[in-house]
């Protein structure tokens, strides 16, 4: 009965009770890691291992790390392997980003990083974002810039391969830049100039923004890394961006991202159609407009990018004949890129300026190699974690010479 006293038995070694045992003294609370690394593996493993040790390795620069690989496959022998050294496998057959956002849920640390299979981390490039995250405890969000890696894991020096999207220049003049809220949206065009959206390799985030509902809205979605800094903008937190090119990004035939099937397929998950609902209910009508035009950029992708390409090695006239009879087949095939909104007709105005500018090179002309020198790559401290891990070939400053 409720309120009486506890009949007291007599044991061997004293007096017991039948009320309930005192509660336990609770256990001192577990020290939180510094940073998560969400590691994801889709229908892809042989590239897998090395980011994985790429990930491991940044606990040498004295930080606790928490790893999760998140797979949608089994691989007994990779998950006895690292799973000895404390990285947790989830198994996820979904393709959309909610993978990723599911797996960064799952983790403690208060700041979470993300690593595609194929990419890997510069030894120093966690210690240096949790820095910049102690320095500035408003920011929510960090990037860095990427060199290029070859298939094997090498720094590809060939600068004629680096695209103006993974020279990323503008940070060249400006230097780092830390930008509030107030400053992000004033001066949004300038910070989206920058490839702040591009490869979610390069960024870390503070959990309470993966946290947050607007990402359950994204579900099915892809563009994972374009999720990941519109959120971060609509967050009101500060936003880093680092000059220093501490992700390894690496070319290889398996790259998705120029494969025609696969730029239907994002399109029609809709991911930017929904960003760009949460961009205008935010009052970011500038975002909204970028994000449009992001999404028109990737319906045309597969037929504009070569042709960009191309221009930035001064092709000869041949080579640009060439240039435009492809792009207009891909125009024919494509009719309904044909309205004005696509803007799919500065290609071919492009093409002709490059062939009637004084000085184009005739088709005969010799092409001269062009290389990143090597004076002009300062290797970051190596990784250390295997050969062709990328260990040691992370340049801190890579400029076009």
């Amino acid at each position: 009965m409720e309120g009486t006293a506890p009949a007291l038995r007599l044991g061997k070694t004293g007096p017991t009770s039948d009320a309930a045992p005192p509660s336990p003294a609770p256990a001192p609370p577990r020290s939180l890691p510094d940073v998560a690394v969400v590691v994801s593996a889709f229908s892809r493993r042989k590239y897998l291992r090395e980011a994985l040790r790429s990930a491991l390795a940044q606990s040498r620069e004295g930080l606790s790390v928490e790893v999760v690989a998140v797979v949608n496959f089994s691989d007994p022998e990779l998950e006895r392997e690292f799973g000895d050294v404390g990285v947790r496998f989830r198994f996820d057959p979904r393709p959309g980003l909610e993978r990723w956002v599911e797996a960064a849920r799952s983790t403690r640390a208060p700041l979470v990083a993300f690593l595609d299979d194929d990419d890997l981390f510069d030894a120093r490039r966690l210690s240096r974002a949790l820095e910049a995250f102690r320095r500035h405890p408003a920011m929510g969000f960090y990037r860095n810039r990427v060199y290029l890696l070859t298939p094997g894991g090498e720094t590809d020096t060939d600068w004629t391969r680096w695209g103006r999207l993974y020279r990323d220049s503008s940070l060249d003049r400006t230097g780092p830049q830390l930008l509030t809220s107030a400053q992000a949206r004033e001066r949004l065009p300038q910070l989206l100039e920058v490839h702040g959206s591009f490869n979610s390799s390069t960024m870390v985030l503070r959990r309470e923004i993966i946290d947050d509902p607007g990402f359950d809205a994204l579900r099915g979605g892809r563009q994972f890394d374009l999720a990941l800094f519109v959120r971060a903008v609509l967050s009101g937190r500060s936003l880093y961006l680092d000059p220093e090119r501490l992700t390894g990004y690496r070319r290889h035939a398996e790259n998705t991202t120029r494969d025609p099937a696969w730029i239907r397929t994002v399109a029609r998950a809709g991911t930017a159609r929904r960003l760009i609902a949460q961009a205008r209910q935010a009052g970011l009508a500038d975002m909204a407009d970028w994000l449009a035009r992001e999404e028109r950029r990737l319906e045309r992708s597969p037929g504009i990018d070569p042709v960009l390409a191309a221009l930035s090695g001064r092709p000869t006239r041949g080579r640009l004949a060439v240039l435009l009879g492809t792009y207009l087949v891909f125009l024919l095939r494509h009719p309904g890129l044909l309205r004005a909104d696509a803007d799919t007709a500065y290609p071919v105005l492009r093409i002709l300026r490059a062939a009637l500018r004084p000085g184009a090179r005739p088709t005969t002309a010799k092409v001269r190699t062009l290389a990143v020198r090597s004076r002009q790559i300062r290797a970051g401290r190596p990784v250390a974690h295997g050969a062709g891990a990328g260990s040691g070939g992370a340049p801190r400053s890579l400029q076009r010479p």
